[in-house]
């Protein structure tokens, strides 16, 4: 089989995989903060078992991408599948705190095992020049998923209930599983640098610290931390903003969420080709006013609409920021190396996971909704001082030596 049409077929199933996956995650995404309020958890308790999933990714991340350096893509992306397939049915039996921190705990450590295996692949399937392109397909296929999970979840939850929604989100996960090991031959084949690309090229030596690739590695993860915290913040509280806040059902919240996530996906494709054309910084500092402002506007909405606006900024600063920040990775890392770097880069994207929704809780517990988002947006602009100040002259840095080379 040439390899031009291993590389279509491993695109395809990847993308498959990602929107199965997603869509279960989208479900989640309604159903778990609506299920621990149904069951007496605060907001807060909320917040923390959001902040633990995230906390468990920030470990999981790094080993899984490390694991896909050594083993290929088929291992962390069965892992993941199962991961989801076993754990999430769970949640319906429970309504103890310690056991739904429990679960959220092994969730995060091997649902996150499929991320920094398919960006990397989509980083350098798509030919040369397009790394931010492909990184674009991989949120795009997760924006799509989560797009179709509320909108199932929201039917499901009036029609059926929470067992039912988890139950869906299992089916989903092994729907998954078995697409993997059926594309296990193509998903296990070596990846090779693509001719033309802009990073360093394979077999680089490793600079390490404090070598020029490494800090501007830690310069771009601070930045993702500040994103994703702002991110996660709208992800985990539109649903309760939306039914406790404003006094709104279900189903027009999931129909909302369904709508602007929905968007995400052709935003985020069209964001990862201006990345590539016009440079990774201006799209990273694009999606962090973007989010900041969607925060601003979400503590403000009187109304669902007002919501919707606010929610879509929040999309618009994902698609804009995400597959810019994992591209300048991947642009500045030998590739032997992508996969651990690629899901050290997720850690520090789920450590941000961890901080915004842990911090939105606390604060909505102390002094309300619209304070704790207010802090939320101002987190997030931290990030612009870091990507000017750090992120740029050590990208610099990294284009002499590699000049030099």
């Amino acid at each position: 089989m040439s390899t031009e049409r291993i590389a279509k077929r491993r695109i395809a199933a990847i993308v498959i995989i990602l929107l199965l996956r997603s869509m279960g995650t989208g479900i989640l995404g309604l159903a778990l903060p609506l299920y621990f309020s149904a069951v007496g958890r605060s907001p807060g308790e909320w917040g923390l078992a959001a902040g633990v999933f995230a906390l468990a990714t920030v470990f999981g991340e790094p080993f899984w991408g490390w694991q896909s350096d050594r083993l290929g893509l088929a291992a962390p992306f069965l892992a993941a599948g199962l991961g989801a397939a076993l754990l999430v049915p769970a949640f319906g039996l429970t309504a103890n705190l310690a056991a739904l921190l429990v679960l959220q705990l092994g969730r995060g450590a091997v649902e996150t095992g499929s991320a920094p295996a398919a960006r990397k692949a989509l980083a350098h399937s798509l030919g040369p020049g397009k790394r931010a392109a492909g990184i674009g397909v991989f949120q795009a296929c997760n924006g799509a998923g989560i797009a179709l999970g509320p909108i199932v979840a929201g039917w499901l939850l009036v029609h059926l209930d929470y067992q039912a929604a988890f139950l869906a989100c299992s089916a989903l996960s092994v729907t998954a599983v078995a697409l993997t090991l059926w594309s296990r031959p193509v998903l296990s084949g070596p990846l090779e640098a693509s001719e033309g690309d802009t990073g360093l090229p394979a077999g680089a030596p490793d600079a390490g610290p404090p070598g020029p690739y490494m800090r501007a590695f830690v310069a771009l993860a601070a930045v993702a931390v500040c994103l994703f915290a702002g991110t996660a913040v709208g992800r985990s509280f539109l649903p309760l903003l939306g039914t406790e806040m404003l006094g709104l059902d279900a189903s027009p919240v999931a129909l909302m969420l369904g709508l602007t996530g929905a968007l995400g996906g052709p935003l985020t494709i069209l964001c990862g080709s201006l990345a590539d054309r016009w440079g990774r910084l201006p799209l990273i500092a694009a999606g962090l006013l973007c989010v900041a402002g969607g925060l601003l506007g979400c503590a403000m909405a009187p109304s669902l609409a007002a919501l919707g606006v606010s929610a879509f900024l929040l999309t618009v600063g994902s698609a804009a920021g995400i597959p810019a920040g994992v591209a300048l990775i991947s642009d500045v890392t030998p590739v032997s190396r992508q996969g651990r770097m690629i899901g050290l880069y997720g850690a520090c994207e789920n450590l941000g996971i961890t901080i915004g929704p842990v911090l939105c809780g606390l604060v909505w517990d102390a002094r309300g909704p619209r304070l704790s988002l207010v802090v939320c947006a101002l987190f997030v602009l931290l990030g612009l001082p870091l990507l000017l100040r750090g992120v740029r002259p050590a990208v610099r840095s990294v284009a002499a030596v590699v000049g030099r080379g």
